[in-house]
């Protein structure tokens, strides 16, 4: 693992690359540059970097207080409905799935999933594609949680990888009921979450036309808030602001998105997220971004096999999700494309941000006279 890095380092160059290809604003919204701009003004760097780092930090360093003797578990909530297809889309899916086992091969932290309990079986489908091994807890109450985590803790010693997936409960009520218990069970040393809706100001969850949709949205709100209140590091990935954990970028998303301070609904909250997260990180696509984030995560530890989302990978995953249900989120089609980008896309990216890894790793431990210069020495 590499430290933390300063702008005259290969591995913020290589982040840097990383963000601009996680930010080509293909629908021509206009706002992806603004809200990137405003995340990275409050991180100081790359976002790719400030996220990877997190994630290190929280899992090595909660392995390494021994946590009662096991391996560390990490949070990961996902899952956005499309009411209209009554399915989870595929943003949000792939990303969740292969950071799973990207940050469990980087650190050996076992991943425990929430999402609706109907994305579950969408959601299990792009774990398999991932290679992972899903155990699935019945409810998120603290018993049901508690044998799921057991099954796979005797599931990791015969296989690759595996994750805990988790119905995340429907009702408010229910949730500040579990909530409490459930951080207690898992203990997670990390809670990230990637294109999951979040509540507004007023509780309200919104879509991106403004239409509210809590009723039809797990309350993992809550969750990830009591997560969040008792110290445990989080991480938000999203690409319109009405994300759980876009908190910090409420301003923004009010003053560069359509139904950003006045929703459809009339709530008055309009579809800003109200939750914050420790590092915010945007992009065109939410799973693109995923991607990124992996692809830095590989360039600190280029040693690790696994980590990077190659393209093999994202089409698997994809295509597992598709299969077991998922839909893309703006067309509403059954089809292995995400906010109407044809799976080509996402693999020509999930190469470029390859290829920037590996290129950028190889070349500087093959010609450390560039790493020297970066480093601001004379070759």
């Amino acid at each position: 693992m590499q430290p933390d890095c300063q702008p005259n380092t290969a591995l913020y160059v290589i982040c840097e690359s990383l963000d601009n290809l996680m930010n080509i604003d293909f629908h021509a919204r206009g706002m992806v540059g603004r809200l990137y701009r405003a995340a990275r003004e409050r991180q100081g760097r790359p976002l790719t970097l400030a996220a990877a780092s997190a994630i290190i930090h929280a899992c090595l360093g909660h392995r390494a207080l021994g946590a009662g003797g096991r391996r560390a578990r990490f949070a990961l909530s996902t899952g956005f409905m499309i009411r209209s297809a009554g399915a989870p889309e595929t943003d949000g899916l792939t990303g969740a799935a292969l950071l799973a086992r990207g940050i469990s091969a980087a650190t050996e932290a076992l991943p425990v999933l929430l999402c609706e309990p109907a994305a579950t079986q969408a959601l299990a489908g792009a774990c398999r594609g991932a290679g992972l091994r899903v155990t699935e807890a019945t409810s998120a109450d603290a018993v049901d949680v508690r044998a799921a985590l057991a099954a796979a803790e005797v599931i990791r010693c015969d296989c690759e990888g595996c994750a805990v997936m988790v119905p995340a409960p429907m009702d408010w009520e229910e949730a500040h009921s579990v909530a409490g218990p459930f951080i207690d069970e898992v203990e997670p040393c990390l809670w990230l979450t990637i294109e999951r809706p979040g509540r507004n100001r007023q509780g309200v969850h919104h879509n991106s036309w403004g239409k509210p949709m809590s009723d039809i949205t797990a309350k993992v709100d809550v969750l990830y808030a009591e997560a969040a209140r008792r110290g445990v590091r989080t991480v938000a990935i999203g690409d319109l602001g009405n994300e759980l954990g876009m908190g910090a970028l409420t301003d923004v998303v009010a003053g560069c998105t359509p139904f950003g301070t006045k929703c459809v609904c009339g709530c008055g909250g309009g579809v800003a997220a109200a939750d914050d997260a420790d590092v915010t990180v945007v992009g065109s696509v939410s799973d693109d971004v995923a991607y990124a984030v992996l692809a830095a995560l590989q360039a600190m530890n280029p040693e690790i096999p696994g980590i990077l989302a190659d393209p093999e990978s994202v089409e698997r995953v994809l295509v597992g999700a598709v299969e077991a249900g998922a839909v893309d989120g703006i067309t509403g089609r059954r089809e292995p494309s995400i906010d109407m980008l044809p799976l080509s896309v996402h693999l020509s990216l999930a190469t470029l941000m390859q290829a920037a890894v590996e290129v950028g790793t190889s070349h500087t431990r093959a010609r450390p006279e560039y790493l020297n210069h970066l480093a601001g020495e004379s070759p």
